[in-house]
């Protein structure tokens, strides 16, 4: 499986570095300053930087400023990773080279893992970049230990990465990648407490939410960076790992089965 991971890795950084769209980039980090700086005036012209008694209680404790930037700079971590590597498969096949992948005998989670790790530091740059920004609009960011932080986003990650195998299945299944992506990231976006506690949500869009790791990720990141300890959220991280597991084991199942439709359709 290394050989698999470390080629796919040198492929793919070759053909980043010759024609990457780097306004890819630039938009997902102009998209978390901008909620970032929206909630930020709308906090303090509209609602006179006041939040009622329940954000405290839905939010562990932590400020509106705070909640809406950390959960920003993660959300657009999570669009990177999940639009890199749920797009993987559907580029092969624009690039024709889709074909020559499925009949190889390569493995199909090398493949995805070296796809994910040649992204990671344009992913991890975009996250740093918001991050940073946050800390001028009055984010009170308190990290007494960078283990438990990096904890959390290893955690995060190996989520991400998982959902972003399904997505790749999902988008080869639709044969569509500008439709599926958006609507995802709406619906993440949304449902996951990226801009206000999942609590406020209706209740059909309340119990969707425990089917998205990023809304366990959201509170365990946003309770790390506040300074919180994070033993305090064990049932955060169980929940992210068997959820990324099922995601992980049903994208690659599903991508099995979907192998061989495609492989037949082609060669007949």
């Amino acid at each position: 499986m290394s050989r698999i991971i470390i080629a796919t890795i040198k492929r793919n950084y070759i053909v980043s570095k010759r024609v990457f769209p780097w306004s890819f980039i630039i938009a997902r980090v102009l998209m978390g300053i901008y909620v970032s700086v929206f909630a930020f005036f709308t906090f303090k012209y509209m609602f006179d930087g006041k939040t009622e008694s329940h954000f405290l209680k839905y939010s562990n404790g932590i400020d509106y400023i705070s909640f809406v930037v950390l959960g920003a700079g993660l959300y657009t971590y999570s669009i990177s990773v999940i639009m890199n590597v749920g797009r993987s498969l559907m580029l092969e096949n624009i690039e024709g080279t889709l074909e020559s992948i499925l009949v190889s005998p390569c493995s199909r989670l090398g493949y995805f893992l070296g796809v994910f790790f040649e992204q990671i530091g344009r992913s991890s740059l975009e996250f740093l970049i918001v991050i940073f920004f946050s800390l001028y609009l009055g984010a009170n960011i308190e990290i007494e230990n960078t283990i438990p932080l990096l904890i959390v986003i290893i955690i995060t990650t190996i989520s991400l990465f998982s959902i972003g195998i399904f997505i790749a299945t999902l988008m080869l299944f639709l044969r569509d990648t500008y439709i599926t992506q958006n609507t995802l990231f709406i619906v993440m976006g949304l449902v996951s407490g990226v801009s206000f506690p999942r609590e406020y949500l209706p209740n059909i869009l309340y119990y969707l939410s425990y089917l998205s790791p990023l809304s366990y990720a959201l509170s365990l990141f946003r309770g790390v960076m506040t300074g919180q300890n994070i033993l305090n959220y064990t049932k955060e991280i169980l929940d992210i790992f068997v959820l990324s597991l099922a995601y992980c084991l049903f994208g690659l199942l599903w991508l099995k089965c979907l192998e061989k439709k495609i492989l037949e359709n082609t060669f007949n």
